[in-house]
């Protein structure tokens, strides 16, 4: 991922990653480079713990936080809301792409 394209992510998901309270928090960029570094790689919680220096426990709670605030934020855009009419058409363009009715 460019660093622009996780800026805007950052951007969109930030401040549902926010965390204030008394103690040092995580910071939503370090919060959404744990959750991609997970997603992406497959690597364990433990090795991420070693790598992020952050307790696996707070790396589980941490990925699945960041991936709800993520398909919060982002399900709109990625999955719109599906209409007869969007099948349809989806239907024919798969038809005319790949020679396969439908």
């Amino acid at each position: 991922m460019t660093p622009s394209a996780f800026d805007k992510l950052l951007e969109k998901v930030g401040p549902f990653l926010d965390k204030s309270s008394w103690r040092k928090a995580i910071e939503p960029g370090e919060r959404l480079a744990i959750t991609l570094r997970y997603l992406a790689s497959g690597d364990s919680q433990t090795s991420l713990s070693s790598l992020f220096r952050v307790s696996s426990q707070a790396i589980s709670k941490i990925v699945l936080e960041t991936t709800a605030a993520i398909w919060h934020v982002l399900k709109d855009e990625v999955l719109p809301e599906m209409s007869e009419n969007t099948w349809i058409k989806t239907a024919a363009e798969f038809e005319i792409w790949w020679n396969i009715p439908h």
